[in-house]
């Protein structure tokens, strides 16, 4: 090996240390900021104010669902400003989502939770049979791959790619997840106690 591809290979690892400290600080400071998730009872599921008061999580059956969104401007309530990019996400995309926070709520925020399929879609109250788990794959996919920027007051913005991040074994049908640090910072700017049945 030469001395160029050697020095080439330490910057590649040099930087990918780099990314994954950045990774590891911005993690930390969410758990200063937030040590943990408000911690409800079974039957409750606890729920950012800004992903209910706004059209982040539409009214609509799936047939009606919007292919895409193009940095939409979504519908909120007043100091509450929601643009969306992707699939339009729905009330079911919702269930999903509070349901994975409802399981990691007694955790750090930053480590992740693992689950079944089977399992997630029962505590759902749904079927466990083929097409369900691919209903499942196809809401994580949404929850996974959306764009959302939101804007409290006029001061404070982010944008996160996601809600969460997963890891999903095709032979057991067991889900690794973890919640995104900026959707978890959601749950500082006010939540809302929803009797899950």
């Amino acid at each position: 090996m030469d001395r160029n591809s050697t020095n080439h290979s330490l910057d590649n690892l040099t930087e990918r240390f780099q990314s994954l400290t950045e990774r590891k600080k911005a993690k930390l400071r969410v758990v200063e900021r937030l040590s943990s998730l408000p911690n409800w009872p079974t039957a409750i599921r606890g729920t950012p104010n800004a992903c209910l008061r706004s059209a982040l999580f539409a009214c609509i059956q799936g047939k009606e669902r919007i292919a895409y969104k193009k940095r939409t401007l979504l519908a909120a309530v007043d100091g509450i400003e929601v643009r969306y990019l992707g699939i339009q996400l729905n009330q079911s995309d919702l269930d999903v989502w509070m349901q994975i926070v409802h399981l990691s709520r007694q955790q750090l925020p930053g480590f992740s939770v693992t689950f079944s399929a089977h399992s997630l879609l029962t505590a759902l109250g749904r079927g466990s049979g083929k097409s369900q788990h691919e209903w499942l794959k196809e809401s994580m996919a949404r929850l996974g791959g959306a764009f959302v920027e939101i804007t409290f007051h006029g001061r404070d913005a982010f944008g996160e790619k996601g809600f969460l991040r997963y890891y999903r074994d095709e032979r057991t049908q067991r889900y690794v997840v973890e919640l995104t640090e900026s959707m978890l910072r959601l749950f500082e700017e006010g939540y809302t106690y929803i009797e899950f049945e």
